[in-house]
């Protein structure tokens, strides 16, 4: 197995809220140990959930993933990322770490995650939640994500 880190500047945190507003689940126990007391804190988590299922369905379009975790890491000074430069000022990342049984199907002509990049590229995200960014479109061009890999 490879484990994979994706690192993110959008908002992409499990919050397992999946379904639409119902005053009668109030209050609520977020994945994240949060609780939602209002229709606007529970929106807030459908979005980021949202997010989340966007990008772990891409991930899953090629290959099987497993043992998924999310961290997020506010107000990052992001020299020690591999980010796009013109993000500068300090932002809010999300990692996304998963596990492979290998990652050639992300890959083309021996470029890492190339074909990953592809699916990823131009997909629309949820803003207005905790990101730092004005972005509304992953991009791995204009890297605000990326991928890095640790053999297990």
């Amino acid at each position: 197995m490879q484990k994979v880190t994706l690192h993110t500047l959008f908002d992409i945190t499990e919050t397992g809220v999946i379904r639409k507003f119902d005053s009668n689940y109030l209050p609520f126990k977020t994945k994240n140990g949060n609780e939602i007391n209002s229709e606007e804190e529970w929106r807030l988590c459908r979005n980021q959930q949202s997010n989340f299922d966007t990008i772990v369905q891409i991930l899953s379009l090629r290959t099987n993933i497993y043992n998924i975790e999310v961290t997020s890491h506010t107000q990052q000074t992001l020299s020690s990322y591999s980010f796009d430069t013109k993000y500068q000022s300090k932002c809010n990342v999300w990692e996304l770490s998963f596990e492979v049984e290998t990652i050639e199907p992300y890959n083309s002509k021996h470029k890492n995650f190339n074909l990953l990049c592809d699916d990823l590229t131009n997909v629309p995200m949820l803003t207005g939640l905790d990101e730092s960014i004005e972005d509304v479109y992953l991009d791995c061009e204009n890297t605000n994500i990326y991928f890095a890999t640790t053999n297990k």
